[in-house]
């Protein structure tokens, strides 16, 4: 396992991370000195994994992000403000 902010290698195990829907591993890098957690929370996102990663293959296409916005709530009746899926660019 890699950390998820310098990729270093130098990762150990770092207690748990109590979530609304279960506990999740904590991880901290030796490397760096930052904790994370090594799977992201698609389940709590309007839509999941799989529209994040329709909003990433719209984006790197060209499309604007109110573009974006006006494709999901026409195709897939998700209704996302701009500003929300420019966050989820950056994730």
């Amino acid at each position: 396992m890699r950390c998820y902010y310098c990729r270093s290698k130098k990762v150990v195990k770092y207690g748990k991370r109590k979530t609304k829907y279960k506990l999740k591993q904590l991880y901290g890098c030796n490397n760096c000195k930052r904790k994370f957690v090594e799977e992201k929370d698609y389940e709590r996102l309007k839509g999941g994994k799989k529209i994040n990663l329709i909003i990433k293959d719209l984006h790197s296409r060209g499309l604007s992000l109110r573009d974006i916005s006006h494709h999901l709530e026409k195709c897939h009746n998700i209704n996302l403000h701009h500003s929300n899926v420019l966050r989820r660019t950056r994730r």
